[in-house]
């Protein structure tokens, strides 16, 4: 608070010294009267503390080296510079430095503790992000979602949780919407918050960016939360979607959901072996892993030939009208017959010692001529497994 100084003006009563008594006048009015001290306020201006102090100056530095209106890029990692963004975020009006104080806040701070390259956010990292949650310039608002995952954490401050469900639930552009459901899937058990619960399942019903997602974001402890029925029922529609992307996610949700039931993950997954989008039939080998059922085996090496890429990506907008891309891979070398010879790996896992089917490695130098023989392996063994369960 400011402090108010006072100062006396004047001087200590006149003639204090004299030893004699006044002399006496012939009228009152012409007695002299003594000097009054009066106090005047004069205003002070608040005192910082010396960090305080380092901080705000650090952040002019910051603001004198700035590139094109922007901070200097390679000063937003550096996490010594920490607080003077969080600082410029809080105070400053100009967009471009609002976007770089928070990229800085972005890369700088972790939520839950400090690391040798970052610090502990704190509230008024939660502040900084607040106030710019509640921009009107679009830069700036992209900028303060992604940042916003700062906020969260084992701890998540419930008001930047609050402000991200309302952009899922009804901000009007795409870009928004997708980001801050990333952002709230930081939250630590964030199937236990009803709130969070109703943002993913209105998600899943979203544009495909955000429903696709929803989708991977949903951990599997989704299944033994209070609102699993809607969820089991909702990720068995999506099977159908019409984007490849959300369809293929879908059955891993509801293989999740299934995981008891391996004769409805036989039943959804067994059309989708033969859809039309590699990176949906790669996901349906993945479910059929999961089933012991000698039939998902034939399922599974249907697809041993398949070299098809097994990659796909949704573009949609960002808030800055830039195209941005939800990416699907569907196995680790990108392809569907490497997607099958893992899964037959899985479903082999519980057999008896020779009846196993075992994966190789791939090297990375020669990966098209180490799946090609890791597929003929796989047709050696299976033609043992035929003779044992021959296809019905």
């Amino acid at each position: 608070m400011k402090k108010k100084l006072f100062v006396l003006i004047g001087s200590a009563l006149l003639n204090t010294a004299c030893s004699e008594s006044p002399k006496p006048t012939d009228s009152p009015t012409n007695a002299v009267s003594s000097p009054v001290a009066v106090a005047t306020p004069v205003e002070v201006p608040p005192t910082i503390s010396p960090e305080e102090q380092a901080v705000q100056d650090r952040a002019q530095e910051l603001l004198a080296g700035q590139k094109d209106g922007k901070l200097d890029y390679e000063e937003l990692s550096v996490k010594e510079n920490g607080p003077a963004f969080v600082y410029l975020a809080q105070t400053s009006s100009d967009p471009l430095i609002l976007a770089s104080a928070l990229k800085g806040i972005e890369k700088t701070y972790n939520p839950d503790k400090e690391y040798p390259k970052s610090n502990k956010a704190d509230e008024s990292v939660d502040l900084a992000i607040l106030r710019n949650l509640s921009s009107e310039d679009r830069m700036v608002l992209d900028q303060a979602i992604r940042t916003s995952k700062r906020a969260l954490g084992e701890e998540p401050n419930q008001e930047v949780v609050g402000m991200l469900i309302e952009f899922v639930l009804n901000h009007p552009q795409v870009g928004a919407r997708y980001e801050a459901l990333d952002a709230l899937s930081n939250v630590k058990n964030l199937d236990e918050d009803p709130r969070i619960l109703d943002a993913f399942l209105h998600a899943m019903n979203d544009d495909a960016p955000v429903a696709s997602l929803a989708l991977f974001r949903s951990k599997a402890s989704f299944a033994r939360s209070e609102r699993a029925e809607e969820m089991k029922a909702l990720s068995e529609q999506l099977l159908s979607h019409p984007d490849p992307g959300v369809r293929g996610r879908a059955i891993d949700v509801f293989v999740d959901f299934h995981s008891q039931d391996e004769a409805a993950i036989l039943q959804k997954a067994e059309p989708m072996i033969t859809d039309e989008n590699p990176f949906v039939r790669a996901s349906a080998v993945g479910a059929l892993s999961r089933v012991q059922d000698p039939k998902a085996v034939h399922l599974i090496m249907s697809l041993v030939d398949d070299s098809e890429k097994n990659t796909y990506d949704i573009r949609f907008e960002n808030l800055l009208g830039k195209s941005e891309t939800v990416h699907h891979d569907g196995s680790a070398w990108s392809r569907v017959n490497d997607a099958a010879l893992y899964a037959l790996q899985s479903q082999t896992t519980r057999n008896p010692k020779e009846g196993k089917f075992v994966y190789d490695k791939i090297d990375h130098k020669r990966v098209d001529q180490d799946i090609a023989a890791k597929s003929q392996k796989a047709k050696d063994w299976y033609a043992e497994f035929q003779k044992k369960n021959p296809p019905k």
